[in-house]
């Protein structure tokens, strides 16, 4: 009782349209058993053969009503399968395609298959995510602006003396906020717990890396159409220019390199004239003082945990 192989045949295709809008469809297939006394059952059974009540693929308002495997006479083995969809669905193949037998034996009407009337329920987890975007406006320290001719050259925001400005100035700015409400079979606190306040590690949804954070996740349970599910709702926050915390360097000590008897120290930076400064100054990037006319350098921390978003299925 085993099937080796199922194909479906161009010879036999049919499909109609009436004027009322009733639409029927006919596939064929061509189905091998491995044993000659195997009944229609099986042949009509094998994996890859549509199912009752699944949908037509170029039609999802036409359903499988009629499974008719017919055995060759030439070869038992052999047999062509003919499914027939419809649009209309009699109350005989209602009744049939919408009970399900559970493991206990018991019969359950199948959500996912016509209800009463020719009506077939929707699966709730079947619907596509829903997708919303708003934006959010914060406060944020200015360390960078645009600057020359054409006002297009990145560069460290500065006072007249070429210091930065301790404590930075604020100032406005607007982000996207990405909503994605989706229904999910099960969802877990320790999928919470993992992708709360974590970063894109790669590009997602047309994001580069570390642009977006998730800001939170909330769910609830939901039962429809004969289903329990989850309802969840992601909520994610963008920024352009990564969500790596952005550091001008700059500092009260400067790091000494190792030498051959020294490994690397710290010590205070001492001007020109033998004084302590009071207030930070640039540092290079690698701890030592910024030479006088070099650019200042801006320190970016990963400090968010990185995760693949396309794990999370939205």
């Amino acid at each position: 009782m085993a099937v080796s192989y199922v194909k479906e045949l161009f010879e036999g295709r049919r499909a109609s349209d009436s004027q009322e809008r009733r639409r029927t469809y006919t596939r064929v297939y061509e189905v091998r058993t491995t044993d000659p006394n195997d009944s229609g059952y099986v042949a009509g059974g094998a994996s890859g053969l549509p199912r009752g009540g699944d949908a037509h693929p170029d039609d999802n308002a036409a359903f499988v009503v009629r499974n008719d495997p017919a055995q060759h006479s030439e070869d038992p083995t052999l047999w062509t399968v003919t499914i027939e969809y419809d649009t209309q669905l009699s109350s005989t193949a209602i009744g049939r395609e919408s009970q399900q037998v559970d493991s206990s034996g018991e019969t359950t009407t199948n959500p996912d298959s016509p209800s009463e009337g020719g009506q077939r329920q929707e699966n709730p987890l079947s619907r596509p995510p829903v997708y919303s975007v708003s934006f959010e406006t914060v406060q944020e320290p200015l360390l960078e602006v645009y600057t020359g001719e054409d006002a297009t050259l990145p560069g460290p925001l500065l006072n007249s003396a070429g210091d930065p400005f301790d404590p930075p100035p604020m100032v406005e700015k607007s982000y996207p906020v990405l909503t994605i409400k989706k229904n999910m079979v099960s969802f877990t606190y320790a999928t919470l717990e993992m992708y709360q306040d974590s970063v894109n590690s790669v590009t997602w949804r047309g994001f580069g890396a570390r642009k977006v954070k998730v800001h939170g996740i909330s769910w609830e349970s939901a039962f429809e159409n004969g289903i329990t599910f989850w309802a969840v709702t992601f909520v994610f926050k963008v920024r352009y220019k990564t969500w790596d915390l952005q550091i001008l360097d700059a500092g009260l000590n400067e790091l000494i390199p190792a030498e051959t008897d020294r490994p690397a120290r710290k010590r205070p930076i001492v001007q020109s004239r033998g004084e302590t400064p009071t207030s930070p100054l640039l540092l290079d990037g690698s701890g030592r003082l910024l030479a006088a006319g070099d650019d200042p350098v801006i320190l970016r921390v990963r400090h968010y945990p990185e995760l693949p978003f396309a794990d999370l299925g939205v």
